[in-house]
């Protein structure tokens, strides 16, 4: 089974400003299970949005390597400008530069055409706030990323459970293989998160815990510095995927 699904970004800022509708926990939730009932996935990172920062590119090219054992992004790049978009229709608030039927049109249709009524894509100049450099660490990420699939043996991350109790195998970046094994409520937290993208609150409650909801977060903190779960505000995911039988 093969799906594009149109995830473009794994900063929920960047999804907010395409008026996706979705957060960035969510694509990464749909990239793991896709991975785990193996249904291909074609998808791009891209970038060149009105209003981003610095910062959302920043936190995806650290959070990347976390992700090796999901499927990369098939390219990784700025946004086309195409009619009918809302970046073509103006319908976001910073304007955009010298914008022009893409060149090759002029290769194609002869003169006379008015290429700004028939093109469907366009060149152009955007205002950012964000440096090429910040760019450049993302694509650098991505390759990184869709090298590592290239490896005789594909990274993975894994985990095995009982109750209470949850060993996982990384094995997402050549030579630094290891195992991670948790148990009693380290285990219950980390095994509440697997299924879908859940925050402290909801995870204390459901567990019963004596643990305040901060202290369940700080554990969460843990995991995500350890590469284990993926953080999007107050929701956390779980990013090791089940090893056979552990469903």
């Amino acid at each position: 089974m093969f799906i594009q699904p149109g995830i473009e970004s794994l900063s929920s800022n960047v999804l907010r400003l395409m008026r996706k509708g979705v957060r960035a926990v969510q694509n990464v939730n749909l990239l793991r299970w896709s991975q785990y009932y193996g249904i291909r996935v074609s998808w791009n990172l891209i970038w060149g949005f009105p209003g981003e920062t610095e910062q959302d590119y920043a936190e995806q090219a650290a959070v990347i390597p976390d992700l090796f054992h999901l499927p990369p992004p098939s390219a990784a790049s700025r946004i086309w400008l195409e009619r009918f978009s809302p970046l073509f229709t103006g319908q976001h608030t910073t304007p955009l530069r010298d914008r022009t039927p893409e060149r090759s049109y002029r290769y194609i249709y002869p003169d006379g055409i008015d290429l700004d009524r028939i093109a469907y894509f366009f060149d152009y100049l955007a205002e950012s706030d964000v440096s090429e450099e910040t760019y450049n660490e993302v694509r650098h990420a991505v390759a990184g990323w869709s090298d590592s699939w290239l490896a005789e043996l594909p990274p993975t991350l894994k985990y095995w459970a009982a109750p209470h109790f949850v060993q996982i195998c990384d094995s997402r970046r050549q030579g630094r293989d290891g195992t991670y094994t948790f148990e009693d409520t380290l285990a219950d937290l980390y095994l509440a998160c697997v299924d879908k993208p859940t925050t402290a609150a909801a995870v204390q409650r459901k567990l019963g815990l004596r643990l305040s909801a901060e202290a369940v977060q700080e554990i969460f903190e843990e995991f995500r510095r350890r590469g284990l779960m993926f953080l999007d505000g107050q929701f956390a995911l779980a990013l090791a995927l089940p090893a056979a039988g552990s469903r």
